[in-house]
């Protein structure tokens, strides 16, 4: 995990954090795309919640597909090998 700060708001000392690096089997992989697909089809829209939102969903969605998709070739190729 990687915080910034210390950022001083109001009087207060507060950190952000600008990147998190995160450990996930291949079906946990999975679940996130579902949930994904399902945050994005039931996406309530502006000005309900911020557009961007829906970008960052989108750009999400295909970063997923993109680990499935390798992981998915990464198998096949394994089986192809010990054939």
């Amino acid at each position: 995990m990687l915080l910034t700060g210390p950022i001083r708001s109001s009087g207060e000392l507060t950190f952000t954090m600008e990147q998190v690096d995160i450990r996930v089997t291949i079906q946990d992989v999975r679940v996130l795309y579902q949930a994904t697909c399902d945050a994005i089809q039931y996406w309530p829209g502006s000005p309900a919640r911020d557009p961007d939102e829906q970008t960052k969903l989108l750009q999400l969605k295909t970063f997923l597909f993109r680990i499935l998709c390798e992981a998915s070739y990464e198998n096949d190729e394994e089986d192809s090998e010990r054939r």
